[in-house]
């Protein structure tokens, strides 16, 4: 617990954390990860040669590919009835990968984020947005996740963000969907929606399962389609122009803390 919350307070105030990771022991994962897919190599590739940060890179990488394939697990657990987790196990390696990433976001590389760089900085505070949001039973209502996504925001707002779609579209997806959900709640939201918006125009995207598709290889969960994310795809499908997205209900196994889901879903 106290590593939690080291990297927890290390997150909030920029600072960094009390325990450095080289004093934890990396769990065994709780499920076999194997060899990186085709489309995490093409990043794994581009990253390095576009950011010029090839170990940063390499790392990037190797954190994406283990919080993808742990965030299956609470896939499982949620819409497959799978109930043989292992808990300890699961929790162990997430509480790795979570200081894994805050070392990423404090690397003295990405101190100044640039054009170049700032891809890496950006993923790192997603990846924090999609522990907390979706793998954390953390209560939905708290400010940190607000924080997070004026980051996020803050950051795009001072880059090229088309330049950054051309050789990365999977992930600035995904960081823009992980930035619009984490600012449910606050006027956020909707510019998350707007940029995302236009940024599957772009694409040729239109519609919540062509975006699924797009982004089921590099990283989706049904999660970001459950009800309590429904008022950031409520704001994509009126800045598309359609009716709205369909989302998904929990099965009925699942306790409604699963989602920490507020009381009031309309924000």
């Amino acid at each position: 617990m106290h590593f939690r919350l080291d990297s927890c307070v290390s997150i909030l105030l920029g600072t960094k954390p009390r325990f450095d990771i080289d004093t934890i022991e990396k769990p065994v994962h709780p499920l076999n990860c194997g060899p990186f897919g085709t489309l995490a190599l093409r990043y794994k590739s581009k990253l390095s040669h576009l950011t010029g940060l090839p170990e940063l890179s390499t790392e990037t990488i190797e954190v994406y590919w283990e919080l993808q394939h742990l965030s299956k697990v609470k896939d499982e657990v949620c819409y497959q009835r799978t109930e043989t987790t292992d808990i300890d196990s699961y929790s162990d390696t997430l509480e790795y990968l979570e200081r894994q990433i805050v070392a990423l976001m404090q690397s003295e590389h990405l101190a100044l984020p640039k054009q170049e760089t700032s891809i890496l900085h950006l993923f790192s505070n997603a990846a924090i947005l999609h522990i907390y949001i979706f793998m954390r039973d953390l209560p939905r209502g708290l400010p940190f996740r607000y924080l997070i996504a004026d980051r996020i925001r803050l950051e795009l707002e001072e880059l090229d963000i088309q330049a950054l779609l051309t050789p990365y579209p999977e992930m600035l997806l995904w960081i823009l969907i992980m930035g619009g959900i984490g600012a449910i709640g606050a006027p956020t939201k909707t510019w998350f929606a707007n940029i995302f918006a236009d940024s599957c125009r772009t694409l040729g995207l239109r519609g919540g399962d062509e975006i699924a598709l797009t982004l089921k290889e590099f990283f989706w969960s049904e999660q970001y389609r459950s009800p309590v994310t429904a008022p950031f795809w409520n704001d994509v499908a009126k800045a598309q122009g359609v009716g709205g997205y369909e989302v998904r209900r929990l099965t009925d196994h699942v306790a409604a803390q699963t989602f920490n889901a507020p009381s009031d879903l309309s924000g």
